[in-house]
């Protein structure tokens, strides 16, 4: 009870800084972090509000992850450079109209509500629910797209408009700068994981599914990731007896 407690105690923390104005938080900060954006140039650090406007840096070996208001979180590897673009949000329904710009580097999105779309120099991604990894290399000015659960619409930054690519889960595809996207091939995603720095995809909260026992399982706490938990119906166990009491086991899953 002490530490569901503890936990209460740490989302309703969460809850209130992302209650506060600006776009999200940086809830996760490995190494050497650096946030700019208007009048500003500091240091990242956990619960740091991200605006409209923000570019976040990441040196070598470093990483880190933000949760935006609409529930999308966005972990970017070493290396990278990321641009808050713009960042729309309606409280009434609780969705955003969200652009990003990965200038640099890689970058690993699990899509919450609302329009989310991610541009490199080359090529951009827009999705809604899903989990994805890009990433862009500025020498060869090759972006790189792949879909770990859900679908991603993928275009090249070209004259010819007519370039989409829908990827499904389990599939990717590379973009060089001024063509349309190349056909869409199979990956493992603990390889792309792998290659891309970001870690092991599996762990990842998903905030729009509700994974069953089996999959949280799969999906250990961290301990600055946020959870959601879901309300149940009470369980309501009678006694064996009118003047015996029952032992209830349960457990608790959180995904």
């Amino acid at each position: 009870m002490k530490r569901l407690f503890i936990l209460m105690t740490l989302l309703a923390a969460a809850a209130n800084a992302l209650a506060a104005t600006g776009a999200g938080n940086v809830v996760r900060v490995r190494g050497d972090v650096e946030v700019t954006g208007p009048n500003r140039s500091l240091e990242a650090r956990v619960g740091l509000v991200l605006n409209e406007a923000d570019r976040v840096l990441t040196r070598e070996r470093s990483r880190a992850k933000m949760l935006f208001r609409d529930d999308s979180i966005l972990t970017l590897g070493e290396n990278s450079v990321l641009s808050v673009r713009q960042y729309l949000y309606s409280p009434e329904n609780k969705r955003a109209d969200s652009i990003y710009e990965l200038l640099d580097g890689r970058l690993r999105a699990v899509v919450g509500r609302g329009s989310f779309r991610v541009e490199t120099p080359t090529a951009y991604a827009a999705a809604r629910g899903t989990i994805f990894i890009i990433w862009y290399d500025p020498e060869t000015r090759v972006t790189g797209v792949a879909v770990v659960e859900g679908e991603v619409e993928v275009g090249g930054i070209t004259a010819d408009t007519d370039n989409l690519l829908t990827l499904t889960e389990g599939q990717m595809t590379l973009v060089p700068a001024g063509s349309p996207p190349q056909p869409a091939e199979g990956f493992n995603p603990n390889k792309i994981m792998k290659m891309t720095g970001l870690g092991d995809w599996s762990r990842e909260y998903r905030p729009m599914r509700q994974p069953g026992p089996a999959a949280a399982r799969e999906q250990p706490l961290a301990s600055l990731d946020l959870v959601r938990l879901t309300l149940l119906p009470p369980f309501i166990q009678p006694p064996a007896a009118a003047d015996q009491a029952t032992a209830v086991g349960m457990t608790l899953n959180f995904p």
